[in-house]
């Protein structure tokens, strides 16, 4: 008869921290490289920007709203209402230069009057897109980084 003793060591949660070390470390690095890249994008020039391209710098007070954050699981990237409403900005400027649309006006899409009685319009801005294309750019590296982190 022969006999033969094993040992198992379960190592699975030396796994699971490793796994949940390497997906934050990674995560803070795309959303860091995302902001960067959007940052990028912006080009100081008078003047607006052509329709489907990053909008153009002027004052600088966008690309400083642009903030990510990170945590164990997920990851934002965009502007943060907050930098944009202190710094002077109506808080949707963001999200208009995106994904365009009709903006201004009093209650979104309708004309109102201001302090001296004249009546300001909605305007129809064309979009003028900076994130999607930052994220489109940075997904096949992301997928290289994420594949040896562990």
């Amino acid at each position: 008869m022969i006999g033969a003793k094993t040992k198992f060591t379960d190592t699975s949660k030396r796994l699971l921290q490793a796994k949940d070390k390497a997906a934050f470390k990674n995560l803070r690095h795309a959303g860091f490289s995302i902001r960067k890249d959007v940052v990028g994008s912006f080009i100081r020039a008078k003047g607006p920007s052509k329709p489907g391209t990053p909008p153009h710098r002027h004052r600088g007070r966008l690309a400083r709203s642009i903030w990510f954050d990170a945590d164990k699981t997920e990851m934002v990237v965009g502007p943060a209402y907050s930098r944009l409403n202190s710094g002077g900005l109506p808080p949707w400027v963001g999200r208009m230069h995106e994904f365009g649309g009709t903006f201004g006006g009093g209650k979104w899409r309708t004309a109102a009057k201001t302090k001296t009685g004249k009546v300001r319009k909605a305007a129809v801005y064309p979009a003028r897109p900076y994130m999607a294309p930052a994220l489109e750019r940075a997904k096949a590296r992301f997928h290289r980084d994420w594949r040896s982190s562990i």
